[in-house]
């Protein structure tokens, strides 16, 4: 019995030769120079964060040492993805600017929500201001950057599900 769901839909030879150069496209190797960029440039960061951090002569306040804290882990969040990179042969870029973008909104929203839980009790100079406007067009950045990625992996999806049901290309 064939419903909605199970009906096959023939697929133009045209939208299967742009759906395997989509594929194509979205799949090829990200180069592991930037790769390895962003892994010493996140790691070195990292390690000198946590040399400054650890090399205080006197003890920090919390908040201070929360801040610190939360740094490290974006540093080695970013050095972990840098690492995921390069160990996959073939990485599919567009699950990677997925994954990219979700982790630089998170993290912004992270700086902008804990950057106004600091100055806004302050309440000095305006840097509350500052701290929401510079977090605030963070987040937009990343949130526009994370919608594009989504989209585009729709995209794929939908042009890998053509081919599977068209079958093995022919030659």
């Amino acid at each position: 019995m064939t419903d909605r769901f199970t009906t096959t839909v023939p697929v133009p030879p045209s939208s299967l030769a742009s759906a395997r150069s989509l594929i194509a496209a979205r799949t090829s190797p990200v180069s592991p120079a930037w790769m390895a960029a962003l892994l010493v440039v996140s790691a070195g960061g990292g390690l000198f964060l946590a040399s400054v951090w650890a090399t205080e002569p006197e003890p920090l306040p919390a908040r201070t040492n929360v801040a610190f804290g939360l740094c490290l882990v974006i540093a080695f969040s970013w050095s972990a993805f840098a690492v995921h990179g390069l160990l996959r042969r073939r990485s599919l870029l567009v699950h990677q600017r997925v994954i990219a973008a979700s982790m630089g909104l998170v993290f912004s929203s992270a700086f902008t929500l804990l950057g106004l839980a600091v100055t806004i009790p302050q309440n000095q100079d305006g840097r509350a201001v500052l701290v929401g406007s510079t977090g605030g067009s963070f987040i937009a950045v990343a949130s526009v950057l994370l919608v594009r990625a989504v989209a585009a992996r729709r995209e794929l999806n939908d042009a890998r599900a053509a081919l599977m049901e068209s079958g093995p290309p022919s030659h």
